[in-house]
């Protein structure tokens, strides 16, 4: 609920409503704008703004109009549903991929605490958001993108820890309700939308895609649905081919199409559109016993290391340009 009270008169949201009714667009804004005025902490108001300016063709400012809504309001619904109507235009049918999407189904981390989720995780989101931070500067108005998000936890992690606003997408209907319970806040947005789907091009400043090109057929195609959403670098990690050969390993990773070797991930991220590779590190998580995985490492030795052959994974941040 608003705390706030509005001045006795016409409802102003359904004048705007009216206006745009009657095609009367510029009327429905000079409303909204005399609204806002009066009453900054209307939600409702910062929706219609929004909607105005994505009918414009001016999807940044209708981005920008939902985030002050939710800084008005951070639990109203409405106004959190209206960033997938915007930022996703495009969506696959669940029903019709072949994929287990259950909150449960091993794929994702499921703890409703940052604390509680494994290492290797946590250390891979805190890598970007100090990587970030060093790179872009001030992200206080900077919007990212954390792309298969899973239960939110990381998208959570670097609002908090690089200070940008993040929208996280999973095609997990029930991960993406736990995120926006245990995760989501006025500056953490999550999303439902199966891959394939199609991104408004142009609204983010970076992207995040940890452990998630290896679960589709078509990663390039992913990778390029992202870099046309995101003006700036990505952060990256893949499972290590080298270190975690997919004919030996693949029956461990159900969920996986595939692993990559560095040169591999090289070529397909100039390929997407972000052709230099900015840092890169190894991570090593599984204990490996007579050829086969016996079980995790010890926290302190997922840490992030300089790459090497045998990393399990290659975690790595690269740019435009």
């Amino acid at each position: 609920m608003n705390l706030h009270t509005r001045t006795p008169g016409p409802d102003p949201v359904e004048c705007a409503l009216a206006a745009m009714s009657q095609g009367d667009t510029e009327r429905a804004a000079a409303i909204v704008r005399a609204a806002l005025d009066d009453d900054p902490l209307d939600t409702r108001l910062h929706v219609v703004h929004a909607t105005l300016a994505a009918y414009s063709g001016d999807g940044r400012a209708a981005l920008e109009h939902l985030w002050r809504g939710l800084a008005a309001e951070p639990g109203h619904a409405f106004c959190r549903q209206e960033f997938g109507e915007l930022l996703v235009p495009v969506r696959t049918d669940p029903g019709t991929v072949a994929k287990n999407f259950e909150f449960d189904s091993g794929e994702r981390q499921t703890a409703a605490e940052v604390e509680a989720i494994r290492a290797d995780h946590r250390e891979r989101y805190a890598f970007a958001a100090r990587w970030l931070r060093a790179h872009l500067g001030e992200l206080r108005v900077r919007t990212g993108i954390d792309a298969f998000a899973g239960n939110g936890y990381g998208s959570r992690m670097l609002a908090d820890l690089c200070g940008a606003r993040m929208v996280g997408i999973d095609g997990s209907a029930g991960a993406v309700e736990h995120a926006e319970r245990c995760f989501g806040d006025h500056r953490v947005v999550f999303v439902h939308a199966v891959y394939p789907f199609a991104l408004r091009a142009g609204m983010f400043d970076f992207a995040v895609c940890f452990e998630s090109i290896e679960h589709v057929d078509d990663p390039l195609g992913l990778l390029e649905q992202l870099r046309g959403a995101a003006s700036g670098p990505i952060v990256v990690s893949v499972p290590n081919e080298r270190a975690l050969p997919f004919a030996t390993f693949g029956a461990r990773f159900e969920h996986h199409v595939r692993h990559f070797r560095m040169t591999q991930l090289q070529a397909l991220m100039s390929a997407a559109g972000w052709p230099r590779m900015r840092a890169a590190y190894g991570q090593d998580v599984y204990a490996i016993e007579h050829g086969d995985i016996a079980g995790l490492l010890p926290e302190h030795r997922m840490r992030l290391h300089a790459v090497r052959e045998d990393s399990q994974f290659l975690v790595c941040a690269f740019d435009t340009a």
